[in-house]
């Protein structure tokens, strides 16, 4: 697969996963071996069988109605603001090592 065909597979697996929130067309994107870890949530799955469930009981469907995503890179690094990070060392600071705890400060 080459850079293009990759990144038109990565546009059409968001499309099912936050616009049209069809799990199956969403699993269909993925090869069969496929892993998700959402960190600072520590949910995901490894496998279609594991991943349906994951999307269909933990994910698309507990997303709240206006939920969208935006592109801002496609370098696979998202950006931070200095503020998070200042946020998270003074979560740190407090016994709390996860970036759930850096949010929760954030209110």
């Amino acid at each position: 697969m080459n850079q293009a065909e990759m990144i038109a597979k990565w546009d059409e697996h968001i499309r099912y996963e936050f616009s049209t929130r069809d799990v199956s067309s969403t699993i269909a994107t993925m090869v069969e071996d496929a892993y998700v870890n959402h960190i600072p949530v520590m949910t995901g799955g490894y496998g279609h069988a594991a991943l349906r469930r994951f999307y269909a009981e933990d994910f698309i469907s507990l997303m709240p109605a206006d939920t969208s995503i935006k592109l801002i890179s496609r370098t696979g690094m998202f950006l931070c603001s200095p503020e998070l990070f200042d946020i998270l060392e003074s979560a740190k600071k407090e016994g709390n090592c996860s970036l759930s705890d850096g949010m929760r400060i954030l209110g």
